[in-house]
């Protein structure tokens, strides 16, 4: 089946750890996180959705991917202190598909295996990891039709695995969340 074969796929390059389950979730393509969410209520209604953005600065000098909860509002201004860069912005569909082999739509986390000379620095939303009761949703490699559920423990010692340790910051809440 497609989603045997998916699960196959994420697992030979998700190097899981004991315990870690993958469970992968077959949906309707969705580019954004709200056409995204009805498809994953039911199937994980207590995890974590998580948005990705993958960015570089104004010189096109830095790449930063930021993982964080779905309804995070992320403070661009304060990454850019931090990793003390300008203006960063979203990348364009060719960078990201030559940086991370991604198409539009289709960021995450799982794909920084594709980057072996850490030309990404990955950020990561500090209650995202912090919360180990609640699983994480994302889109695994293979595109946005797929939701890959992962607990934060795996997803860390997964992108550590891939010589990436993500800086973690506090982002606020939005509206979404108060809900």
């Amino acid at each position: 089946s497609l989603s045997l074969s998916l699960s196959v796929y994420v697992c030979s390059v998700f190097p899981l750890t004991p315990g870690a389950n993958l469970l992968v979730l077959l949906h309707m393509q969705s580019a954004t996180v709200d056409a995204w969410r009805p498809h994953v209520a039911s199937f994980a209604p207590a995890a974590q959705m998580c948005k990705n953005l993958f960015l570089q600065d104004r010189k096109k000098q830095s790449k930063v991917l930021i993982v964080a909860r779905a309804e995070a509002l992320v403070n661009l201004k304060l990454v850019e202190t931090h990793l003390n860069v300008k203006t960063l912005r979203l990348t364009s569909p060719d960078i990201l598909s030559e940086t991370l082999g991604l198409e539009k739509g289709a960021v995450t986390p799982l794909s920084l295996f594709a980057d072996p000379d850490n030309k990404v620095t990955l950020c990561f939303d500090r209650s995202m990891v912090d919360d180990p009761s609640r699983p994480l949703l994302f889109h695994p490699v293979s595109g946005n039709m797929y939701t890959v559920e992962l607990q934060a423990q795996h997803l860390l010692a997964y992108v550590r695995h891939v010589q990436h340790d993500p800086l973690l910051f506090d982002f606020e809440l939005g509206p979404a969340a108060e809900q």
